[in-house]
């Protein structure tokens, strides 16, 4: 018996090509999971903002194939409940990395987060009208802030 070989697509190219799941999430609704490149497993999306004690959010979580849990419930729960804190926190984190901020009050409006289901692990994020206006991502570990990304 022969061998025939076949030219294998890579991963990455089966993995834009193939149709992006949805899934009904009880609390967050319709989430659609994809694969990013900066996520070891899927990004699950939420369609819709979603309604929080902390205002409407623009949600993401980090999830395996089965989609958001528990855990994840549980993670943005305790971020709406120390979203003042976090926020002083990633003002700090903006300010150092804006010198011209640390003059005036950094003003945050908060976005939405994307939950890893890790213990302190999360990124949160801001719309700011400094010069010129942006959205900032502000990663955190531990509940620490540890790193700013200006989005154009």
């Amino acid at each position: 018996m022969g061998f025939v070989a076949i030219q294998a697509k890579r991963v990455d190219e089966w993995a834009r090509e193939s149709p992006a799941p949805v899934l009904d999430h009880r609390r967050s609704g319709a989430v659609r999971g994809s694969f990013r490149r900066d996520s070891e497993g899927l990004v699950w999306e939420c369609l819709d903002l979603v309604r929080t004690a902390g205002g409407l959010a623009d949600l993401e979580f980090e999830a395996g194939a089965f989609g958001p849990g528990l855990i994840h419930e549980q993670q943005l729960d305790a971020v709406i409940a120390n979203l003042g804190g976090l926020t002083r926190a990633a003002a700090q984190a903006i300010s150092k990395e804006l010198a011209r901020c640390t003059e005036h009050p950094l003003a945050l409006e908060w976005q939405g987060a994307r939950l890893s289901g890790r213990e302190g692990a999360f990124q949160l994020h801001y719309w700011s009208e400094i010069e010129p206006e942006a959205l900032i991502t502000v990663r955190f570990e531990q509940s620490r802030a540890i790193g700013v990304r200006f989005h154009d």
